[in-house]
């Protein structure tokens, strides 16, 4: 067959408009991959239902349901219901979903969660916005039993929490008494600093066993703003320590802690001549710390009396450097002291320094 340039035009338009549509096709389908699924595409949920917990099936008539989603640097709640006498009800179309997560801002996770008194946390493992918005039914019957009822609502049957025991021992096995910890049901901790954000279930002081006992959940736990310092090794004067706060555990129902929950001060006194042999007044002594988290670690915290003498509180372990500085300069770090002048610092409790001229 014999092909005439107007039928090739013609097979060069459609292979062309072919194209075309495959193109906005694929389009079409990185967008919604990328976007994530829109709540629209979810069905609407409108749910009643009651509460009990534990084996005898008590009632639960006061708490809160919640709704946690979080992305980078932030965690964000919204309650769905009060819990009360009447059976719950948790309504949500896809315009109040929509408004609850909007569908443009980064979501790494969801969680449903129950709020009882005391406070007593439920939470669901996980999921992920469009697993949510998919069957939220299914996520949120996913925190106890579900029992049918056929004189009404069903009920959310939620099981008694386990005793759970946090254990603190020092680096040399010896229990720590009397430390207080803020305990919470972990959530998240996706930010620049890595700070948790959590759900807060209360503080607790150890007792002579170094030991904390409460009732919480078999998912991972976080001691918020709880202080201690992990072993770098040696240094230059001495073990290295780096200062850390907050720490994640594990589900087990005993958790044993070993750190170094504290580090040993030593009184030091630094005189300050000048390149006369006369004491100088106005001499700041500031020290940096050595530290995993973020924000300012470094400070002057100390001036010399009328004698020349800085007397002052430093620990060892963790210090990272020690300079002088005038009062009249501020923090700038006119004088490091040498690894060998802080070494017989500490070794010895004090140490004199003759400023030059140019210092």
């Amino acid at each position: 067959m014999t092909t005439t340039p107007r039928s090739q035009d013609r097979r060069r338009v459609m292979h062309s408009a072919a194209s075309s549509i495959a193109m906005l096709l694929c389009f079409a389908l990185c967008a919604s991959i990328l976007v994530g699924v829109s709540w629209s595409e979810g069905e609407s949920v409108d749910m009643s239902l009651r509460l009990a917990v534990g084996p005898t099936a008590a009632p639960v008539t006061s708490g809160t349901v919640w709704l946690l989603h979080y992305g980078w640097g932030r965690l964000d709640s919204v309650r769905l219901a009060e819990i009360g006498t009447e059976p719950i009800r948790i309504a949500l179309t896809p315009q109040r979903r929509d408004s609850m997560i909007p569908p443009k801002l980064h979501t790494e996770g969801c969680v449903a969660a129950i709020e009882l008194p005391g406070p007593t946390w439920y939470r669901t493992a996980d999921v992920s916005r469009a697993d949510l918005i998919r069957d939220f039914k299914t996520v949120f019957w996913a925190l106890g039993e579900k029992v049918e009822d056929e004189s009404g609502p069903p009920t959310l049957l939620l099981r008694d929490h386990p005793l759970r025991v946090l254990r603190l021992l020092d680096l040399e096995g010896n229990p720590v008494g009397g430390k207080e910890v803020e305990v919470s049901v972990y959530l998240t901790d996706k930010n620049h600093c890595g700070h948790h954000h959590g759900l807060r279930v209360g503080t607790f002081r150890t007792d002579d066993l170094g030991e904390v006992s409460l009732h919480a959940p078999l998912v991972d736990l976080y001691l918020d703003r709880v202080r201690y310092f992990e072993d770098e090794g040696s240094g230059p004067w001495g073990r290295r320590f780096s200062g850390c706060e907050g720490l994640r555990l594990g589900p087990d129902p005993v958790v044993t802690l070993q750190r170094a929950w504290d580090l040993p001060s030593l009184d030091v006194s630094v005189q300050v001549w000048d390149s006369a042999g006369e004491p100088v007044r106005e001499i700041l002594l500031g020290h940096c710390l050595r530290a995993s988290e973020c924000g300012c670690n470094c400070g002057t915290l100390w001036q010399t009396d009328q004698h020349g003498v800085i007397r002052a509180s430093l620990r060892p372990g963790d210090t990272e450097q020690i300079w002088l500085s005038r009062v009249s300069r501020g923090a700038e770090k006119d004088r490091p002291l040498t690894d060998d002048e802080i070494r017989r610092l500490f070794d010895e409790g004090s140490l004199t320094i003759r400023l030059s001229e140019e210092d």
